[in-house]
């Protein structure tokens, strides 16, 4: 019976399905556009990155000392732009190893801070310092635009989309009064749900697997690194790969109470005109929520959000 729903679903309502998709595509192509567009890209070129790269490779293994000189000496050394635009980035996140080292030796040992932007916890939760593992120089830039690009997800507006179609407009036609006095009504109302929250878990999947593919991130040469070599302010203690995996669930979870909220929407009020209005005025609200309440950014399932805003709150 799933599959002759699906069946029933993919015939009836193909052209929304193509809309999902399309909306969903060009949704990370404006992503992309907009990076590319930047008068200042906050990216490494590509000669630059090639140069990056052959510095990693050369320094893999080496201890934050190890690397303090070998990068010194790479800056004295380097001939041209690409090579000293190369340094400069190695450098720079060279020093946030060196400032996270500094809390977890201090957390540690009472003493080690070398910088003075020091977390206001770092003496009531030094547990949590002391824990930390100590990050090294990875190629940020994959990880970045990940984000970027998630910040682009516009996956309570094509939910709503699918669900209007799915579910509003039958409830405005009186279908599902229809089915309600049928025999099977409850197993055709599960089947339903169910088949609906499939084709949403799977277009959000393969939504975040080609953000992943578009942007390189499943290098496997950095996933296993400490969340703060990301460069990124937050206080997760997770692998780079975990917090990617911490953004998948909360996508995912937000997805899906975005399904039912919206089929809540569509049998109250049994209108697609109301239903857009409802659904799309809770979209606004949650994603204007974000923007200047950002501390319940995680828990607004419904907006258009910062995912790098996203991880710096859940690390508080």
């Amino acid at each position: 019976m799933i599959r002759y729903e699906l069946y029933r679903i993919f015939k009836k309502h193909a052209l929304v399905i193509t809309a999902v998709i399309l909306m969903i595509a060009l949704s990370k192509a404006l992503c992309s556009y907009l990076q590319s567009r930047e008068s200042f890209s906050p990216y490494l070129s590509d000669e630059g990155r090639e140069c990056f790269m052959q510095l990693l490779d050369e320094s893999q293994g080496m201890s934050i000392d190890e690397r303090t000189r070998f990068i010194t000496d790479k800056q004295q050394t380097a001939d041209t732009p690409y090579k000293q635009e190369a340094a400069s980035r190695y450098s720079s996140l060279l020093r946030g190893c060196y400032r996270v080292k500094g809390y977890t030796d201090y957390a540690k040992g009472g003493r080690g801070i070398i910088d003075q932007q020091v977390p206001d916890d770092l003496v009531s939760n030094k547990e949590f310092y002391a824990a930390l593992e100590t990050p090294t120089v990875i190629d940020n830039d994959s990880y970045m635009k990940l984000i970027r690009l998630l910040s682009f997800d516009i996956s309570p507006l094509w939910t709503m989309l699918f669900v209007g179609a799915l579910s509003a407009d039958s409830h405005e036609k009186g279908v599902a009064k229809q089915a309600a006095i049928a025999k099977n009504s409850h197993p055709y109302t599960a089947i339903r749900l169910v088949c609906g929250l499939m084709l949403v878990s799977l277009f959000y999947t393969l939504s975040f697997a080609s953000d992943m593919l578009i942007c390189g991130a499943f290098q496997s040469d950095y996933l296993t690194a400490s969340f703060q070599s990301t460069g990124l302010s937050g206080k997760l203690e997770c692998t780079v790969m975990g917090s990617i995996l911490l953004l998948f669930l909360i996508g995912l979870v937000s997805c899906v109470v975005c399904f039912f909220t919206f089929e809540i929407f569509a049998k109250a009020l049994c209108s697609v005109r109301k239903y857009i209005l409802a659904s799309g005025t809770l979209i606004v609200a949650m994603s204007s929520a974000a923007v200047y309440i950002s501390r319940l950014s995680p828990y607004l399932f419904a907006a258009v959000r910062d995912k790098g805003e996203m991880l710096f709150v859940l690390g508080l």
